[in-house]
């Protein structure tokens, strides 16, 4: 480290010294302080910009995934609703054919029953 690389060390040192202190022994190191102090600030914002597209770019990758999340759920439950359909139809048919089978053995029965009593009349 050359000289003047040293003494504007120790002088940074010093002027954040008087910063903490709030002690300046001139103009010059006031101004110092102050570029000092503009310049971390401005460090810290950035660090701060940084630190909030980070955050920001987290939570988006968070929404893409519970938006993906969801949008599975809805094809699930799509996929359910047709299901469903298709067994209140079939559950349909079956009510018909019960239907028409309990018809059909009434019928049966009635015709059995007409035949027994028509075979009471029949001459012997």
């Amino acid at each position: 480290m050359n000289r003047h690389e040293e003494h504007m060390k120790i002088r940074e040192h010093f002027t954040k010294v008087a910063q903490a202190k709030g002690t300046f022994t001139n103009g010059t190191d006031q101004a110092l302080v102050r570029t000092v102090t503009q310049s971390e600030m401005k460090d810290n914002q950035e660090q701060k910009i940084e630190r909030l597209q980070k955050e920001n770019e987290r939570l988006r990758e968070q929404q893409n995934q519970l938006m993906s999340d969801y949008l599975n759920d809805l094809d699930v439950l799509a996929e359910h609703a047709l299901f469903i359909s298709k067994l209140r139809k079939e559950l349909g048919e079956i009510k018909k054919l019960k239907e028409f089978y309990f018809n059909t053995s009434v019928m049966y029965y009635a015709a059995l029953e007409f035949y027994a009593d028509a075979s009471k009349y029949e001459p012997q």
